[in-house]
């Protein structure tokens, strides 16, 4: 069985619908490094990303969020691994496979490279990117619209008069097949 493990936990945007407006505003600027979980004498903290300059013990990204939600009593939506087999038998069509197995894949070099930077004990602002663009590849697995401009396939058609037409198609994700990343299940997709 062929798994993507994560080095830290991946936390969708979605996963956040569950907590308060105030909450949610808060996990997102965790979310997106507005803000940090700092570690000091009192404990746990939140501080503006520009205010954690020197501090190496924080927590950041969706490794912060989750801490931020155990904090609030909240269950855990963090994705620590996706089974690439059990996605790739939730596929029925060639097409929707090779989009799926793109954005797989850029998946699985940004947690390989994100890996390889921690080992290096790359500078926090490095990895801290790396992190978030890890999880931005996931949302796009997860769902290719989730930021409203999607990632096209272009490539040039041509029709029975010898014309040729460049055509974008926006790829398939996993909510396209009905396929969830934070429960591992296939659900019934509805039909427009």
């Amino acid at each position: 069985m062929y798994s993507i493990k994560f080095m830290k936990p991946i936390v969708l945007r979605k996963s956040l619908d569950d907590m308060t407006e105030k909450q949610k505003e808060q996990a997102l600027r965790l979310l997106h490094n507005t803000d940090l979980m700092v570690i000091d004498k009192g404990g746990l903290k939140i501080v503006p990303e520009k205010e954690a300059k020197d501090i190496r013990l924080c927590f950041y990204g969706s490794e912060a969020v989750c801490v931020y939600r155990e904090m609030l009593g909240l269950p855990d939506v963090g994705i620590r691994s996706i089974d690439v087999n059990d996605i790739v038998q939730a596929v029925t069509d060639y097409d929707t496979l090779f989009d799926i197995m793109f954005f797989l894949r850029r998946v699985d070099v940004r947690s390989e490279r994100f890996n390889k930077l921690s080992a290096m004990l790359a500078p926090k602002v490095i990895l801290m990117n790396e992190y978030r663009m890890l999880r931005e590849n996931v949302e796009f697995l997860q769902d290719n619209n989730w930021c409203d401009h999607p990632i096209v396939c272009c490539y040039d058609a041509e029709d029975d008069d010898g014309n040729v037409e460049h055509c974008k198609d926006v790829r398939k994700s996993l909510i396209d097949i009905g396929y969830d990343l934070l429960t591992g299940k296939k659900y019934a997709v509805e039909k427009d």
